[in-house]
């Protein structure tokens, strides 16, 4: 994490990225259609992330407020559109963790409240939202709703491979 702050820098409506220049390029292109395609979307992002940053793993530390979404090498190989929903995805979990933490202030947030089989179901059911509002295929979408067979959100940060 600390090597993106001494990378290429860009900004797309006050969410600043980090990283090298072609991951900048394309989480900006993301963000742009978001804005235009999906706005609500990307105001759920704007409410949520400030900065996006190139790490070795993705996820979002969904607890602090701005947070900042950390993306893999995968960002540079799948399509605009889909790059543009897992933003979307890593918002909606900062959005159930927080709608929580407002509701209930003097309780601490429970794990499966954001991240765990039913939290990940729902982000993956408002990215696929997404996914549709930004013309993708149904072969897409399907392929994102299968993903919750793999039970990816077990699988240790630093053993990550996305």
């Amino acid at each position: 994490m600390l090597r993106s702050f001494f990378q290429h820098s860009s900004e797309f409506e006050g969410i600043e990225v980090r990283g090298p220049k072609d991951f900048c390029d394309r989480v900006a292109a993301a963000l742009r259609v978001l804005s235009t395609g999906a706005p609500a979307a990307f105001d759920l992002c704007q409410r949520h992330f400030n900065l996006v940053i190139r790490s070795r793993h993705s996820g979002v530390d969904a607890k602090t407020r701005p947070a900042i979404v950390m993306l893999g090498q995968w960002v540079t190989s799948v399509s605009t559109a889909y790059l543009a929903s897992g933003l979307a995805h890593e918002a909606h979990h900062c959005r159930l963790y927080w709608s929580y933490r407002e509701r209930e202030p003097r309780r601490e947030v429970p794990r499966e409240v954001f991240t765990g089989e039913e939290a990940e179901r729902q982000c993956l059911e408002y990215q696929i939202a997404v996914l549709k509002q930004l013309g993708e295929t149904e072969e897409v979408t399907e392929r994102v709703r299968e993903s919750i067979k793999t039970r990816y959100w077990n699988v240790a940060w630093h053993e990550r491979t996305w």
